[in-house]
């Protein structure tokens, strides 16, 4: 694959990847350990160690665009997190995200579920990412998110599949796939610019996968593994 035309190049072109020697992404931050995925404290884990990070973009009904994978169910969080879930500016936000990294890191961006959201609070966060000017790309399992393509002319967007799914790849400037969606879609590497693979458990496994050492892998990272391996 022509590392040049393939937009998910930059996610592997941080210090964590080359001294790691695969294209590496950590998946809703550098979390666990003691680290909420999605949080400050996430972000600022990759942005220590240099690595790239994926987030989650979920537009709440409040109006806010928060770094979350969503939805917000305060039946299903602990106790001393319900006051939270109530008020969801409480929660970090997508601007509060892009305004710590700040080109720091490239950023693999996924949006939740925009065509089931409200579409004004979908305009605010594209308005967010139309504005911030450093790298990232952005993903999604709904094909409805081509739609920005307007208001984000130079941003790749890619199609986010488990690999069975018969969603059209056409207009995708790569796809993110299950492990077992290389061997179901093996078409999709000709027909992107480029392919990725989510989610690994742990880095270890990412190193040890037989996916081609061009394909980018979404990794579940703690900040301990992560300063075992880059020492």
């Amino acid at each position: 694959m022509n590392s040049v035309s393939n937009p998910l190049a930059i996610l592997g072109a941080t210090d964590a990847s080359k001294k790691i020697g695969i294209p590496v992404v950590a998946h809703r931050g550098v979390c666990g350990g003691g680290v909420r995925e999605n949080s400050f404290a996430s972000l600022e884990h990759a942005i220590k160690y240099r690595i790239a990070a994926e987030i989650d973009v979920f537009f709440a009904d409040s109006g806010d665009v928060l770094i979350h994978h969503g939805p917000l169910l305060v039946r299903d969080l602990p106790q001393e997190m319900v006051s939270i879930a109530k008020n969801p500016s409480s929660y970090f936000t997508l601007e509060a995200a892009l305004d710590l990294v700040k080109g720091q890191i490239p950023l693999l961006i996924e949006l939740k579920h925009p065509s089931k959201s409200k579409s004004e609070v979908v305009d605010k966060g594209i308005e967010l990412l139309a504005q911030y000017a450093e790298p990232f790309l952005i993903s999604s399992f709904d094909p409805s998110v081509l739609a920005y393509r307007q208001q984000l002319p130079d941003t790749p967007i890619g199609l986010l599949s488990f690999g069975y799914e018969r969603f059209p790849i056409e207009g995708f400037d790569f796809a993110l796939v299950q492990k077992i969606g290389l061997l179901l879609r093996p078409s999709w590497r000709s027909q992107t610019r480029g392919i990725g693979v989510w989610t690994f458990p742990s880095l270890k496994a990412a190193v040890n996968a037989k996916v081609g050492t061009d394909i980018v892998r979404i990794v579940n990272v703690t900040p301990e593994e992560l300063a075992r391996h880059l020492g």
